[in-house]
């Protein structure tokens, strides 16, 4: 699995669309993301394992609230709870031989008293309606929840 980039929409502290190249290249063969504390590190962090898992997600800051409150708590406070926010998650996977580029798009909104969420996933920019129902068991398979705070730490 080769990350390639994140893209956040009004999520915690980042308003508007922030857009984070992670693609490696021989030239480029590694990414580090340095800043002072407060500034952004961990919720970028939780925003890729937000994308991934979901409701089953190990966020920073969530173990006290319900799924639904943390999402809500994670629209931008500058922005309007209806706006809503997002987070993309684009990465390759090999399989068979052959590279398979995968987008997961998890947006949400307010809506009156409940917050809605949407879960799209893209297979080599096609929308894949399957993984899209059942992206927790397609992403348990390659990389289980509970080894990914080795890779988002």
């Amino acid at each position: 699995m080769i990350f390639e980039q994140v893209v956040l929409h009004n999520f915690g502290a980042y308003r508007g669309e922030h857009k984070v190249d992670l693609d490696v290249s021989p030239e480029r063969p590694i990414v580090l993301i340095g800043a002072l504390n407060g500034s952004g590190k961990t919720t970028f962090l939780d925003a890729m394992q937000l994308a991934l898992y979901g409701k089953s997600a190990r966020c920073s800051g969530r173990e006290k609230v319900g799924y639904l409150e943390y999402l809500e708590s994670m629209i931008n406070r500058d922005c309007s709870p209806q706006q809503g926010a997002g987070v993309e998650f684009a990465f390759r996977a090999r399989a068979n031989g052959q590279d398979t580029h995968i987008r997961i798009v998890r947006t949400w909104q307010k809506r009156g008293e409940s917050v809605k969420e949407n879960l799209e996933v893209f297979r080599n920019g096609e929308h894949d309606s399957v993984a899209s129902e059942r992206w927790i068991e397609f992403v348990e398979e390659f990389m289980p929840s509970q080894i990914a705070d080795l890779f988002f730490f």
